[in-house]
């Protein structure tokens, strides 16, 4: 398949693939032809078929680019790889030049030559003999090969030598005197046998002497022999050496061969040294010191760089040799990449190539292939953004294609690129490109690519160009919308991220100071990024602040930097709006952190606000049930570690309770019962309940902290309920309960209230009472607590809440007098009376004495403003009540209390609820405790009792004890007698106050300020991700803008989407005015923005339209708005103005919403106050000077920018993409996303800065540039207009504004004295001549500029006068042929267009100014309209963009109506005069842009009213309807006598005194009051800036009044005649004798010195020159005019010195470099710095020399590959251009201080030798013409390409000038058709001459007194009769009209130089005579 694709593909193009299919006419080798490939190893082409193309056929990789357009297929990609043996064979390291001969007749001859050898022979030759089959290739057929055969043929004085191949073998013979062909055998000297590769061959001969016999020495290869038996030829010096040839019959190459002319040792020394090299010339160099003294003998070296056709010069200077047929010569070319097409070329191809994966890494292995071992390619990668451009192309590819061995050969791209700005930028776009990382066709090529880049990271000197905050950029913001696995997402899309992050980790952690870099991340933490991502950063920073061992800190700085930063709100956003709970519990983590640092006296509250809010958004809608895949068991884990005021919990590490651990923060306890409460994980609610169970063990103080918190019980106990029995959650969850009540009944005051929480609970808690219950009797049965502990206190209060509820829990209340009665369990007395006495008397003794008193304590015990006993008597049952009844009865009487109330009351109770017989027990064992009591003669209390209850106890007790207290009714009897008085009722229940602990925070107001911290934040963070993508899509529009720019030229340079040619060029004159063009899809022309040097634009641009397979798309959308930087006023930032975040949330929300920037949002907070933020522009100059925002006024749009400045750059910074029209601005103004989004204009390039006026306002600037840019802006502030002045005026005459010659004012009316302009129109004076230095349309080009108006500026566009009057109805006119224009129809410049016209129009306008006299507020005017406006300027320019464009605008996006619209010339003019609301004057394009006139897009203008299609302008009939007749026409009657005299009039009208003013009511010149700059337009303007502004626009503006008295006429005195157009020109030939005394006087003797040619003249100032003769000598002059008297020469001529240079070879040049290609009259020698330096070409190996007057070499420049046929520079010598010829052009800078060339462009687009070069200042052009027919014209000062022409019949350019006087022209002389052609500077053909010469030599332009421009050539005509004729011609551009009056020279002249005021012509001729030419009478 492969073999079939490779056939087809050769079939496609012809490539020859059989070796033995070349002819030996083509000069190819004809066994072995890829021989020739190394040559091409620098093209992008690398295979043997495109090789063997490219040499055949010339440029492969441009036709296979069109092929490929027109054919779209895959194959263009086998020009790349074939297999990858043949990859190896071509792509050596390096090619070797080399000689190459194909077979017999090839060979090198030496010609006329006589023997030269007496003293022997030195020979030596590096060589190849390629291995031939000797069967088919034999010495019969195809002769010898000789390496050497000399030969003087001779009878008897014949001889020589030979050296010879015969298969395969080596042989030296000698000759004798007839020449014979050779035979091994007898005579020959075997040497050796060949080797494969270079061969090294050195012969010492030396003859017979006479002390020594002849020896000969061989040195081949290795070996070396020597023999004596070979005699050398002694011959005649005079011997005619009749063969002397070199490889003759040769299959082979040869790289260098060194003859000597006599025998020399010193042959063994060059063996050793360079025999086993490859030699060249940079080898040679070093010969001579190898050689020493011996470096004299050698005769002849010949290298193939000297090679030029058939000819190959000797360096030496000695003998060339001559190339024999089937020879040639190959020379490697660092160039020919770029004459392949180069860069550009390569970016249409990989574009391509995105159509076929396979072949990327191709194009990735032929970028190392174009950069490898080429310094200079890589500089120029450097300087054309190559880097960046294919980053951009591969950007924009729509699938992933980069793999595993794209990342490898990009791993070799780093070791092949060595210029450190080159590697920046490949480490800048290619290895941190983020968007190049994810086009990896996997992971696995994506961490190969990371590794590489991180690899370099570490390894290079850029480490500062990326800083760590870029790098987290490039994590953040390039990956922020990735999600990362399938824990925190359910479908996640792949990512790279995380191994992104890993690596520059690694990066971050090898840097000095790890922890600043990673507190950055603190940045980013609430910007969108993968859980993953976050979560890896928080435990990366966790670990780097803690010791995980020792649980301490390690640092603080972090902590500390990040309280400055307010880190807890920003935590608690973060908290919020990540739903991932590992990311929620690593902040939880932090959190706790933080709240251990005191870094403020509100660490706690803020820690308690931050619990507060976790509280209430850990889970937002409690209907919602947690479905995360990730557990809640990390929040809980760092919540429970965050309350215990333990900090080292890992990831998934449970908490481990011990004992002693105590809650520190209570309101956690909240958190975690929510999470319980919410979880469905049921390991998790056992682990909480578990641990909160150990809780209450390790320290009591945890169960009522737990208590204490409102919702923990009732949550607990809704858990508990929801759960099965016997569940785990349920047993410990009781458990957990019952510990916490009884712990809290045990040890606390108020635990009882736990348990009437509990008691208060509405869902299920029967149980947890039951279980509490059963807990307290089980402990209580075995062991008592004493009475005065809390446990019984808060039994007692339990009771008594049993008893409040008592409907719900009766049976509970009951079940509770168990426990009363095991509170009685001690005081039960059982038995016989005796018993019970001795039972009651033990409580009066020893510790049970003791536990009675505490126990009546108890009783008494007030509890809630109850005491115990009456408690007591609402809840117990009888048993109970007869139990408190003994218990109090006996604690009263062991404790004396004489309080009776407390027992009265418990024995009414009693005797009311208890049965009367169950009582007398009671009363029995009372009366027994009385009974003790006075046994021991103690006082009883009950004694006394019972007397106040029963007067009559006395007896009753003595009865009772006499009867031994057995007789029941004595008991029974005091029973009924007891008195009972009071009531009793029940308690009255008092709940204890509740008090809980209070937090201090208001939840609404901690909600919204973290809120509005968070969006606060989030709006930095979306500003700082507006800034890195503002600055990554810039460096993505920078390679997306070269990439376009170079798809642009690649359009326009060649033939490649149809047969059209890139520039549109017509070669026929057009001679039917309603032709039609055709509308184009490819491409379109405009008006070009480019400015002449006298401000005018006649250039049209073309514009190629990106074919879509072509087109980039941008990946990195650019913000709408340029990012601003808010630089705060104080150190610490203030969130504390909440109404001003609120505001800049609400408008970041509604940006979002509609999708605008924020930047409102950001200016929103910053205008408020605390949030105190200073608003300024991002600064990006290097100085203190910060930006301006200001309004760029641009034509048709008008946009915000800000503008700045360095030491060496104006900036600009877009303000906006988008900006829409205005009531200001015509049109939308859009960024094209090739754009940059910074416009740089070099200050280098400064001309001209002046102050204007826009919309009335003195508020505006336009600075002007030397490469034709400008750019025109409003100030809004006039204190930043001044200093923005002053700024750049302080570059004025400095050396980094070489151009900005200024005066030290920017005000209009100032700069017209300290300009000249004014002087230099007016008159101007040159030795005795006074006459105008300036024409007429450069002064009101420059009148116009200075009083505010400009192109730039629709409302302000500039204005000229009509000059003619047309009439339709005059018949045919005669013109002159030279003037053009119809002489005698002048228009009346000292009227207005309005005072012209019929006497009834004109009264029409005195009558409206009378009327508006009248009492009205506005002023009076004559016109309502005005004479330049927005409407007129793009009707004028309608046929042609932008103002096509702005016609449309203005009518609504449609053209107006036909008859409206500008389609006669001579129809504008009438309705200009006749017309009452026309008064409009004209543009300067009427005289210089004559396409305006032309339809050239093919545009539908409609019908007029008579039905005729408008189409182009019809034009007066004295051009005959041709525009640029008419423009040639109308500049010359601008410039003719007539309007020079009068144009001050119209000037006084327009910008002088009679602008404004009674002058101006008396000239009938006053216009609607808004058009003039007044205050009343001010004052207007306030009240209604909108309406106001929208009518100055469509009014019109009048210009700024520059003139306040009458403008003076001209004034010429003594006017002569310039040598351009006299026709009585004499000839002088003055002597150049040195003048002794050096002074000039008038020289009579015009001898005739036999002395060299004069090749150059060069004037070197006003009144000196200096002449460049043949042999180098140079002579100075000094010549002045004179006042001329009769029949004397009207000047004087002095010689001043003389000097010799050395040009041939310079001094310090070992060697003979001139190449004689290059001719005496052309050889390209600059003199510049005044005769102080000469700029030599024309030397081998492209070197350009500079000399100094000293004679010695200064500079050595080799960036030309061939020899420099041309140089030139421009007037001001701050640029030159060279070419060379293989076509390559360079354009330098001239530093002026040091004199020193920069290489500013280098052109490949010629493909043939530079034949001529001109420049042009006024035009700021320079145009190359070559001998393959093509023109190329560019930009002098920026190097760009303006057009190309063509030579109709594609011959040879030998002859090129630029004209703009009358029109911008270009004309060009082909001596192969003697003809000369003249074209429209935009392509359009004017005329052709033919001059019968075969030479031009040094061809000028002069301009004549009328401004006109004059050519002026010689020629030299051929022979006619026998003789010759020498004539100089003259012709006026553009029409190529000769002058009658032709000048006839008796020699021939050299080089043509006219003086500075074109009164002299110097012409150096060839006899080395000096002629002057002059006219000697003056025109009076």
């Amino acid at each position: 398949m492969l073999e079939q694709t490779i056939k087809e593909f050769n079939n496609k193009y012809n490539i020859v693939t059989d070796p033995f299919e070349l002819k030996f006419e083509e000069r190819y080798l004809q066994y072995k032809y890829n021989t020739l490939l190394p040559e091409f190893q620098d093209s992008i082409l690398h295979d043997i078929k495109a090789a063997t193309l490219t040499a055949q056929k010339g440029y492969i990789s441009r036709k296979v680019l069109k092929y490929h357009l027109m054919n779209p297929c895959p194959d263009i990609f086998t020009l790349y790889k074939v297999d990858d043996n043949q990859i190896q064979e071509s792509l050596r390291p390096r090619l070797q030049n080399h000689f190459y001969f194909s077979g017999i007749g090839s060979g090198i001859r030496v010609d006329n030559i006589s023997w030269p050898f007496q003293e022997g022979i030195g020979f030596c030759i590096w060589f190849n003999v390629e291995n031939v089959n000797y069967d088919q290739f034999n010495e019969n057929n195809f002769g010898v090969q000789k390496i050497l055969s000399i030969h003087a043929q001779g009878t008897t004085n014949g001889g020589g030598i030979e050296c010879f191949i015969m298969r395969g073998s080596v042989y030296y013979r000698i000759i004798g005197n007839e020449y014979k062909e050779p035979q091994m055998g007898q005579g020959t000297l075997f040497l050796g046998q060949l080797k494969d590769g270079q061969n090294f061959l050195g012969i010492s001969h030396e003859p017979q002497k006479t002390f020594s016999s002849s020896h000969l020495t061989i040195l081949f290869n290795n070996e070396q022999q020597s023999s004596k038996l070979f005699e050398f030829p002694r011959l005649n010096q005079n011997a005619r050496v009749a063969r002397f040839n070199i490889c003759q019959n040769f299959f082979g190459t040869s790289t260098c061969i060194i003859v000597m002319n006599q025998s020399s040792t010193k042959i063994k020394t060059i063996q050793s040294v360079y025999g086993q090299q490859q030699m060249d010339y940079n080898k040679l160099k070093t010969l001579q010191a190898c050689l020493d003294r011996y470096f004299e003998r050698i005769m002849s070296i010949y290298i193939p760089e000297f090679a030029s056709g058939n000819r190959i010069i000797d360096i030496m200077g000695n003998q060339e040799g001559i190339l024999q047929n089937r020879s040639g010569f190959v020379v490697a070319d660092k160039n020919k990449f770029n004459q392949f097409g180069g860069f550009k070329l390569f970016y249409a191809l990989l574009h391509l190539a995105a159509n076929y994966p396979d072949h990327i890494a191709t194009m990735f292995e032929i970028v190392n292939i174009i950069l490898k071992n080429n310094n200079q390619l890589q500089s120029e990668a450097y300087h054309s953004k190559f880097i960046p451009t294919i980053a951009s192309i591969i950007m924009s590819f729509q699938r992933p294609l980069i793999n595993h061995k794209c990342v490898e050969l990009l791993n070799e791209t780093k070791s092949v690129i060595t210029d450190n700005r080159l590697m920046e930028h490949f480490f800048i776009y290619i290895l941190w490109n983020s968007k190049l990382h994810q086009l990896c066709t996997s992971e696995k090529p994506f961490i190969n690519y990371l590794q590489l880049s991180c690899i370099n990271y570490t390894q290079n000197q850029f480490t500062s160009i990326i800083s760590p905050r870029d790098l987290l950029d490039i994590l953040i913001y390039s990956y922020a919308d990735d999600q990362c696995c399938h824990l925190h997402y359910q479908n996640p899309k792949p990512s790279f991220q995380l191994k992104f992050f890993e690596k520059i980790l690694y990066l971050l952690t090898q840097q000095s100071d790890t922890t600043e870099n990673l507190i950055l991340f603190e940045s980013y933490f609430l910007y969108k990024m993968s859980p993953c991502l976050l979560l890896q950063i928080l435990t990366i920073l966790k670990s780097l602040l803690v010791d995980n061992i020792d649980d301490g800190i390690k640092t603080v700085h972090i902590l500390q930097v990040w309280n400055q930063n307010n880190i807890v709100h920003q935590l608690l956003f973060l908290f919020k709006t990540t739903p991932q709970n590992d990311v929620r519990a690593i902040i939880i983590y932090f959190l706790n952190l933080i709240s251990q640092q005191q870094f403020n006296p509100y660490q706690s509250q803020q820690t308690e606000e931050a619990i507060e809010f976790i509280n209430y958004t850990i889970i937002l809608n409690k209907n919602d049930q947690i479905e995360s895949k990730t557990t809640l068991t990390p929040i809980y884990n760092q919540l429970m570690g965050w309350m215990i005021n333990k900090l080292k919990i890992g990831a998934n590490e449970s908490v481990m309770i011990e004992e002693g651990d105590q809650i520190h923060l209570s309101s956690i306890i909240n958190i975690i019962m929510k999470i319980l409460k919410y979880s469905q994980d049921q390991n998790l609610k056992a682990q909480i309940l578990q641990d909160f169970l150990c809780l209450c063990k390790s320290h009591q103080n945890n169960c009522k902290i737990m208590l204490d918190e409102d919702q923990f019980q009732s949550s607990l106990l809704r858990t508990i309920s929801i759960q099965a029995e016997n569940n785990l959650i349920y047993e410990i969850g009781n458990r957990l309960h019952s510990t916490l009540l009884l712990n809290v009944m045990k040890h606390e005051i108020n635990g009882a209230e736990y348990f009437y929480d509990l008691l208060k609970f509405e869902g299920q808690n029967e149980k947890q009472i039951q279980a509490l219950f059963e807990l307290l009797y089980d402990q209580f049965k075995n062991y008592s607590p004493s009475y005065d502990s809390q446990i019984w206190k808060n039994i007692m209060a339990i009771l008594m809440y049993l008893f409040e509820l008592k409907e719900r829990y009766e049976n509970y209340l009951q079940k509770f007098n168990i426990l009363i009665n095991l509170l009685y369990k001690e005081y039960v007395f059982k038995g016989q009376i005796d018993e019970q006495l001795v039972q009651i008397s033990n409580f009066y003794n020893g510790p049970i004495r003791e536990f009675s008193q505490r126990m009546f304590q108890f009783l008494n015990t007030n509890l809630n403003q109850v005491q115990v006993f009456e408690i007591l008597l609402n809840v117990s049952d009888e048993d109970n009540l007869l139990q408190l009844l003994l218990v109090h009865s006996l604690c009263q009487e062991i404790c004396k209390s004489e309080i009776f109330y407390p027992l009265q009351l418990i024995l009414g109770v009693t005797l009311k609820k208890v049965p009367r017989s169950r009582i007398r027990e009671v009363i029995t064992q009372m009366c027994l405790m009385i009974s003790i009591t006075l046994q021991k003669n103690n006082n009883s209390i009950l004694y006394r009792f019972f007397l106040e209850l029963y007067e009559d106890f006395e007896q009753l007790f003595d009865a009772l004890v006499t009867t031994n207290f057995t007789n029941e009714k004595l008991f029974e009897e005091l029973i009924n007698k007891l008195k009972l008085d009071q009531e009793y009722m029940d308690i009255k229940i008092v709940h204890p106050q509740r008090w809980s602990k209070e937090s201090g925070v208001s939840l609404n107001t901690l909600l919204y300020e973290v809120q509005s911290f968070g969006e606060a934040r989030l709006i930095q963070i979306e500003e700082r991700k507006a800034q890195w993508l503002y600055l990554e899509s810039n460096k993505e529009r920078i390679g997306r803008h070269q990439y376009y720019k170079s798809i642009r030229q690649i359009f326009l340079e060649g033939e490649w989407l149809t047969n059209k040619k890139g520039f549109y060029q017509r070669d026929s004159i057009i001679q039917d005015f309603d032709i039609e063009f055709q509308m184009d899809d490819i491409q379109s022309v405009k008006v070009s923005r480019m400015l002449t040097k006298y401000l005018v634009r006649p250039y049209l641009k073309t514009v190629v339209r990106i074919p879509e397979q072509f087109r980039n798309y941008p990946v990195i959308h650019t913000p709408l708005e340029a990012p601003l930087l808010l630089y705060s006023q104080s150190k610490q930032k203030s969130f504390g103005n909440l109404q001003a975040i609120q505001a800049a949330t609400q408008i970041y929300n509604m940006s979002k919403a509609i999708g605008s920037n924020i930047k409102n949002a950001v200016m929103t907070i910053a205008t408020q106050q605390p949030f105190a933020q200073q608003l300024n522009v991002k600064q990006f100059a290097d100085n203190t000077f910060k930006g301006k925002r200001i309004l760029v006024i641009d034509g048709l749009y008008n946009y915000h920018a800000f503008f700045t400045l360095s030491n060496s750059q104006l900036l600009v910074q877009y303000e906006k993409l988008v900006e829409k029209v205005s009531h200001v601005s015509l049109c939308d103004f859009q960024l094209r996303d090739d754009q940059l989004l910074l416009k740089k204009y070099p200050i280098y390039n400064l001309v001209q800065i002046i102050k204007k006026k826009y919309l009335q306002k003195k508020n505006a600037l336009e600075i002007f540039f030397i490469d034709g840019k400008s750019i025109f802006f409003s100030v809004p502030d006039p204190n930043d207009l001044e200093e923005i002045s002053i700024k750049i005026l302080s570059f004025r005459k400095s050396s980094n504004a070489p151009f900005f010659n200024q005066s030290k004012t920017t005000d209009p009316v100032k700069l017209i004295d300290k300009l000249g302009y004014y002087q230099k129109w007016v008159k101007y004076t040159f030795q005795f001549y006074i006459r105008s230095q300036m024409s007429n349309f450069k002064y009101l080009l420059m009148i116009n500029n200075l009083s505010s108006r400009s192109y730039n500026d629709l409302t302000q566009y500039p204005i000229f006068p009509w000059v003619l009057q047309e009439n339709d109805q005059s018949g045919q006119i005669q013109i002159h042929p030279m003037k053009i224009y119809p002489e005698g129809r002048f228009r009346p410049l000292n009227k207005t267009m309005g005072a012209m016209g019929n006497e009834s129009r004109i009264q029409s306008y005195i009558d409206r100014f009378e009327q508006s006299e009248q009492g009205s507020e506005i002023p009076p005017f004559h016109y309502g309209s005005h004479y330049s406006s927005p409407a007129i300027t793009s009707q004028y320019l309608i046929r042609l963009e932008p103002f096509t464009s702005a016609s449309k605008a203005i009518q609504g996006d449609k053209f107006d109506m036909a008859d409206r619209l500008f389609y006669s010339f001579n129809e504008s003019y009438r309705c200009a005069i006749e017309d009452i609301a026309d008064v409009r004057e004209l543009i300067p394009e009427f005289f210089c842009l004559p396409e305006m006139f032309l339809n050239i897009a093919n545009l539908n203008f409609g019908k007029t009213q008579n039905g005729k299609q408008v189409n182009n302008v019809l034009l007066p009939k004295w051009c005959e309807g041709n525009p640029w007749l008419f423009v040639s026409g109308y500049r010359n009657a601008l410039e003719s006598e007539e309007v020079s005299k009068h144009l001050p009039e119209w000037i006084d009208l327009i910008y002088g005194y009679k602008q404004r003013g009674r002058e101006a009511q008396k000239s009938l010149n006053v216009f609607f009051y808004l058009t003039y700059d007044s205050p009343l337009t001010m004052q207007k303007m306030e009240e209604n800036k909108l309406g106001i502004e929208s009518q100055i626009v469509n009014f019109g503006i009048t210009p700024t009044q520059l003139f306040t008295r009458q403008h003076s006429e001209q004034i010429t005195y003594n006017e002569f005649q310039f040598v351009s157009t006299s026709s009585r020109l004499t000839q002088f030939r003055p002597s150049q004798k040195k003048n002794i005394h050096n002074q000039l006087k008038p020289i009579v003797d015009f001898q005739s010195l036999n002395s060299q040619a004069i090749v150059m003249i060069k004037l070197i100032s006003n009144n000196r020159l200096l002449c460049l003769r043949k042999d180098g000598k140079i002579n100075y002059f000094k010549y002045a005019a004179s006042d001329p008297q009769q029949n004397q020469a009207p000047f004087t001529f002095a010689a001043e010195k003389e000097k010799q240079m050395s040009f041939a070879k310079p001094q310090g040049e070992t060697f003979m470099l001139l190449d004689p290609i290059v001719y005496l009259s052309s050889h390209p020698v600059l003199i510049l710095n005044q005769g102080k330096l000469f700029l030599c070409g024309g030397y081998f190996l492209g070197k350009l020399i500079a000399i100094g007057e000293n004679n010695q070499i200064s500079d050595v420049y080799q960036f030309h590959t061939s020899t420099i046929t041309k140089l030139i520079t421009d007037k001001k010598e701050s640029m030159v251009i060279s070419g060379d010829k293989t076509g390559h052009v360079i354009l330098w800078k001239i530093d002026k201080s040091t004199y020193k060339l920069q290489v500013q462009r280098m052109y490949f687009q010629h493909q043939n030798p530079i034949n001529c070069i001109n420049v042009s200042n006024s035009m700021k052009l320079f145009a190359t013409g070559c001998a393959g027919g093509s023109i190329n014209v560019y930009n002098l000062y920026t190097g760009s390409l303006l057009r190309t022409f063509t030579h109709p019949n594609k011959l040879a350019i030998n002859s090129i000038l630029l004209s703009s006087r009358p029109l911008f022209c270009i004309v060009f002389f082909s001596a192969q058709d003697h003809k000369i052609y003249s074209y429209s500077i935009n392509g359009y053909f004017l005329e052709v001459q033919t001059e019968t010469c075969f030479s031009i030599i040094d061809c000028q332009i002069i301009r004549n007194n009328l401004f006109q421009d004059i050519m002026v050539l010689y020629h030299i005509r051929e022979k006619i009769y026998g003789t010759e004729n020498r004539e100089i011609v003259r012709r006026q551009l553009p029409y190529l009209q000769p002058n009658q009056h032709k000048i006839k020279l008796e020699v021939v002249p050299l080089s043509i130089v006219p003086s500075k005021d074109k009164r002299f012509l110097f012409c150096g001729c060839s006899d080395g005579d000096l002629t002057i030419m002059t006219e000697i009478q003056l025109n009076r």
